[in-house]
């Protein structure tokens, strides 16, 4: 009967460990007490003969084979092996399995690839951030030669080519606020032709930002950050140098952009996107002379609105992949001028594909690189950009 007993017991718990119809260990345990019982149901187990009743009752020769405890007994190990093999199996799952602080850093470092604003700085770090964008930006011209080297017209292809070397800093004030800040410096060389050449080495305008996440991420609804950024023109203004002899680093005005981002994780991608308007302020501090004398006096920037579709997904521990479109919309732009003479530009519109990648190179530092596209003649043909970030616990 010992047999019998531990043979039903490991049937209960193999059936537990796989399919879990108990809801715990004493719940098999009630159930065996139940099968074993002598009052449960069924036939009464039967009572153990009396001492030397054998010998008397059984004629004298070889003992038959107790064929039924063997039986058992190979039963009982083939159910332990499967135990075994069902625990091992269990402890391989666990240790597969990553919990959720190790899913949100994953989602993260998905997201700091695709781009700054989708990620907040926890509270007491602080993050450093190297940035290296190149941009080019051609453009051909029809000159007409006829009356200096003969009865002919000429298309003169010319080349822009821009170098953006950023310092970015942010630091959390607390787990869903964080400031931060940017410092460019520029590089410009425009090439007209063999003989005709510009280049420029100045500041950039200088940013600064706050981010705030107004509710936590997770359930059904995405992650959300709002974001709140100014410009300062501490750059060259393109309004008060020579077009003809000189380059900008600057837009030339303040301007403040506010926004928003969004993204969820759907196992295996991370769908984000972006909504966001800018807001740029008139100014009068301009020194530039128009051909004909005329003297530009104020320029009135048009708003901007704008948003970005993307999609990323980590390829392993370590790297990550990412796919995205940006559409903007620059409504119209007023100059004046000391005459009283007004001119209004035209709207229009940029628009760029991305295609990045991010590496992990160690527990606080990473690599980021993306190639853009440009898909309008107001865009660069292509950019190039690599960000190394850094964080800092305080």
């Amino acid at each position: 009967m010992t047999h019998r007993r531990m043979f039903w017991f490991l049937l209960l718990l193999v059936a537990t460990l796989s399919s879990a119809p108990c809801s715990s260990l004493a719940d098999a345990g009630l159930l065996l007490a139940q099968n074993e019982s002598p009052t449960g149901p069924g036939p009464s187990p039967t009572p153990a003969p009396a001492p030397g009743a054998d010998a008397a009752t059984q004629p004298a020769g070889p003992r038959p084979e107790a064929t039924e405890p063997d039986a058992l007994q190979r039963q009982i190990q083939s159910l332990q092996q499967k135990v075994e093999e069902l625990q091992k199996e269990s402890e391989a799952r666990k240790a597969l399995k990553i919990s959720e602080e190790e899913q949100a850093a994953a989602e993260t470092e998905v997201l700091s690839a695709v781009g700054r604003e989708y990620t907040l700085i926890p509270a007491k770090q602080l993050g450093f951030e190297y940035g290296l964008q190149y941009s080019y930006f051609s453009a051909d011209l029809l000159e007409d030669l006829r009356n200096s080297e003969g009865n002919r017209l000429a298309v003169e292809r010319r080349g822009n080519h821009t170098l953006y070397n950023t310092l970015f800093l942010e630091k959390g004030l607390t787990n869903n606020l964080s400031l931060n800040g940017t410092l460019p410096f520029v590089y410009k060389y425009d090439e007209r032709s063999v003989s005709d050449d510009r280049e420029v080495t100045d500041l950039g305008d200088i940013n600064a930002g706050l981010q705030y996440q107004p509710f936590k991420s997770g359930g059904a609804w995405p992650a959300m950050i709002v974001f709140l950024e100014g410009a300062f023109p501490t750059g060259r203004s393109p309004y008060k140098i020579d077009p003809e002899t000189e380059l900008s680093t600057g837009s030339g005005y303040y301007s403040t952009t506010g926004g928003l981002t969004f993204s969820k994780t759907i196992d295996p991608v991370v769908p984000f996107g972006s909504l966001f308007y800018t807001y740029a302020f008139p100014t009068s501090d301009t020194d530039q002379i128009q051909p004909g004398g005329k003297v530009l006096t104020e320029v009135a920037p048009g708003e901007t609105l704008g948003f970005s579709l993307g999609m990323a997904s980590a390829l392993s521990y370590k790297t990550s992949m990412n796919f995205s479109y940006q559409y903007a919309y620059h409504k119209e732009t007023e100059y004046s001028f000391t005459d009283g003479s007004a001119y209004e530009s035209n709207s229009w519109v940029t628009s760029n594909f991305s295609i990045g990648a991010g590496w992990r190179l160690s527990p606080k530092y990473s690599l980021f690189v993306k190639v853009g596209i440009g898909l309008t003649s107001d865009d660069p043909d292509f950019t190039f950009s690599i960000r190394i970030p850094v964080r800092f616990d305080l």
